[in-house]
């Protein structure tokens, strides 16, 4: 497991350049009874937390995973459980386990991590002010496309991860879900089908980065329903995994947030091409609930909304050339200054 490894020894609870791994544990820790409250259950069914892993100690990976059942028999180290328990929300707080079944918080996500760092290269160079390309999840427990149910190798977490930077050439939409293969169609430049070396050399020179607003894994089978998602009126939940982006982006010294969530349940403001959400546009989506944070960022022209990259309106409203476009900005060309607002030395 020399992936895995390398992202123990980089992504630690203390110490680490990138403080990341305490965001992982706190999503893996997330009890029932908050997730409850905060409406995370009123997705039609409710999402399993079994992505997120705080542990970067002696992790033993699950093998076969068989069904969602004998995920949270490994994660909790119990034969019986209840209800919360088995879609991985602990139900007791003096026993909180961080286990989840990737590196950090889903392949997707560590995936791109482990390029822009140089972790897959073998080396680890972080860099600041990187644009953070925010999709909705990381999609259902049960979608074929996943892989997780069923997988017999020793770690699915790190096999999906490199398969998601190094896909069986040439790639095709067989091997990758949609929005990675059209994420790694728009990026990258020709030819990244067969030279699969061009999707992580790509990521690292253009200082992209990804994060699924929502980390847990969707309940069903399909990964394109609005009704797999919380509803949009309930609890708190929104704002919860706003805090959460936050988290990351603190973390990462990013520069700037691209939007390309489901606009019914997460963010309901239509694409704005290369331009940054305004405030005016932001607060009538969100009047008071949003995060500081957040509100913060889209005063300083840092915030960007596009159609999600599975959306058949990715390529058809250039919404791809608008994602090459931001990416290729540089801090310098938004208001204000990340190193400044955070206190983050580069």
């Amino acid at each position: 497991m020399p992936l895995r490894a390398d992202f123990e020894k980089h992504f630690k609870l203390t110490g680490s350049i990138i403080p990341l791994r305490g965001l992982a544990q706190k999503i893996a820790q997330y009890e029932c009874h908050r997730a409850r409250t905060d409406c995370f259950f009123s997705a039609a069914p409710p999402p399993y937390n079994f992505l997120a892993n705080g542990e970067a100690n002696a992790y033993t990976p699950l093998s076969p995973i068989e069904c969602p059942l004998k995920i949270a028999e490994w994660k909790f180290n119990r034969p019986s459980l209840n209800c919360c328990l088995e879609r991985g929300f602990s139900d007791i707080p003096d026993y909180s386990p961080t286990l989840g079944l990737s590196m950090l918080f889903d392949p997707l996500v560590d995936a791109v991590l482990a390029a822009n760092t140089g972790i897959s290269l073998g080396g680890f160079a972080p860099k600041s002010g990187a644009t953070v390309i925010v999709l909705t999840d990381y999609g259902a427990i049960w979608d074929k496309t996943i892989k997780v149910i069923g997988y017999t190798r020793p770690d699915w977490g790190e096999d999906e991860t490199v398969n998601i930077l190094h896909p069986p050439p040439p790639a095709s939409r067989k091997q990758l879900s949609p929005t990675i293969y059209n994420l790694w169609e728009c990026l990258c430049p020709p030819g990244w089908r067969t030279n699969t070396d061009l999707i992580g050399q790509t990521l690292r020179k253009k200082n992209i980065l990804i994060w699924n607003l929502i980390p847990f894994f969707r309940g069903g089978s399909g990964s394109s329903s609005d009704a797999e998602l919380p509803h949009p009126k309930c609890g708190h939940w929104l704002e919860i995994c706003m805090n959460w982006l936050c988290e990351f982006y603190a973390g990462v010294n990013a520069c700037k947030i691209v939007l390309c969530v489901n606009k019914a349940r997460l963010i309901g403001i239509n694409g704005q091409g290369i331009s940054p959400v305004s405030s005016n546009t932001w607060q009538k989506c969100f009047p008071s609930s949003t995060p500081n944070c957040i509100s913060d960022l889209v005063a300083k022209g840092k915030v960007f909304v596009l159609n999600h990259p599975s959306s058949r309106h990715f390529f058809s409203s250039k919404d791809c050339e608008a994602l090459k476009d931001i990416c290729s900005q540089g801090c310098s060309t938004t208001k204000g200054n990340l190193l400044e607002e955070t206190g983050l030395d580069e």
